[in-house]
């Protein structure tokens, strides 16, 4: 994007900022005065920074920010107002950036800062203008924790941009934006941090997105169905949360993250199976609590394929594998059952998992009565 051809109209094209400097790059930025062409540079590939320029007075301006984390009427009131208002009304809401190096005024930007740049006397000034867009945030059903933030996502794109910015002030969260449906031209946004990530993984992302034909997507569970590489594979291929917290600890880790507009989940790839097994908790406790729930969700997934398999075939082909106590109640409770082994432990599946699935619908009105209900159903079979 080439920032310095944006005229007084704002320009939008977003990302994120670089903040991660090296040691020797970052000692050489505090030291050295910043031209705008550097910090455009910087800019380059984020999607919410906005570059307008001005003539106020005869003199060029250059006014740069983060449209996520600006709110428009604040930003005209205290930027634009003052501005041609003259220079007395804008010393009054306005400082003077010192040092004026790269990593100082990108800093400035990513935390919710305006800065104004006069060319012709090489002057850099701040205006504090951060008011990111507030929505109706609220807790997560699905994801609820004990430990940690308890705010989620929402289904407006921009301010779940503001919620992971807020965790990130760096100058290398880039975010490209695409259009995907033929019809619907919904908007999709790709997250990554540019020098953490992998360039094979993103490649590959961005083509798989660019690949999709469709009329129109909806939500974000239908993307990523798109986007898998095996669609027939049973299991999961991305990770979705609705938690900004672990969108930002993904990011830090060198994942790729994908927001949907209109859609309140952002989907983590790549991802593994034992992905799956971690918890928003975990990364607020302490290790040895974290190892330890780790390991007992481990062990119950590993009972939960293994429980029945092992009922089926200790009573069907070697009830000798049980005490001998154990295989008379067992054998006396079957006599009353009219189905094999197989049949019996199939329903009691199917029954708990409607029962579980309609409490994950209307979790709050009918959960208690749905956990009876299976409750009921276990230990009436195991009568």
């Amino acid at each position: 994007m080439d920032l310095g051809k944006l005229k007084v109209k704002i320009g939008v094209k977003s990302g994120w900022i670089q903040m991660g400097f090296g040691g020797g790059d970052r000692l050489s930025n505090e030291t050295q005065a910043v031209t705008i062409d550097e910090i455009q540079q910087k800019l380059e590939g984020i999607d919410d920074a906005v570059n307008k320029k001005m003539i106020v007075s005869g003199e060029n301006v250059s006014i740069l920010y983060f449209s996520s984390l600006v709110d428009h009427l604040r930003f005209h009131e205290t930027v634009i107002v003052p501005l041609f208002n003259g220079h007395g009304d804008l010393t009054q809401v306005s400082e003077e950036v010192k040092p004026a190096n790269l990593h100082t005024i990108l800093t400035l930007i990513t935390t919710g800062h305006t800065i104004l740049f006069f060319p012709e006397r090489n002057l850099y000034l701040k205006v504090n203008t951060y008011s990111p867009p507030m929505g109706a945030i609220e807790e997560s059903d699905t994801e609820s924790t004990i430990a940690g933030p308890r705010n989620s996502f929402t289904e407006a794109m921009q301010t779940n941009i503001s919620l992971i910015k807020r965790r990130i002030h760096n100058s290398g969260l880039k975010s490209d934006e695409y259009r995907i449906g033929l019809e619907t031209n919904t908007k999709a946004t790709v997250l990554y941090m540019e020098h953490l990530v992998n360039k094979n993984n993103l490649e590959k992302v961005v083509q798989r997105l660019l690949s999709i034909r469709t009329t129109g997507i909806n939500d974000i569970n239908e993307l990523s169905q798109l986007m898998e590489e095996s669609q027939f594979s049973p299991f999961p291929q991305f990770h979705n949360t609705e938690r900004p917290d672990s969108v930002a600890t993904s990011l830090l880790d060198g994942r790729i993250i994908i927001l949907l507009d209109n859609s309140q989940t952002a989907l983590i790839c790549p991802s593994s199976f034992f992905e799956f097994f971690t918890s928003p908790e975990d990364q607020f406790s302490r290790w040895p609590t974290a190892t330890l729930l780790r390991c007992i969700r481990f062990f119950g997934f590993f009972l939960t394929i293994m429980l029945t398999p092992f009922y089926i075939s200790a009573l069907s082909h070697h009830p000798e594998m049980l005490p001998f106590e154990v295989l008379i109640n067992l054998q006396e409770s079957r006599s009353r059952v009219p189905f094999p082994p197989v049949i019996e432990v199939l329903f009691m599946e199917i029954v708990i998992e409607v029962a579980k699935g309609s409490g994950i619908t209307d979790a709050y009105k009918n959960w208690s009565n749905d956990r009876d209900c299976g409750r009921y159903c276990y230990w009436d079979s195991c009568r």
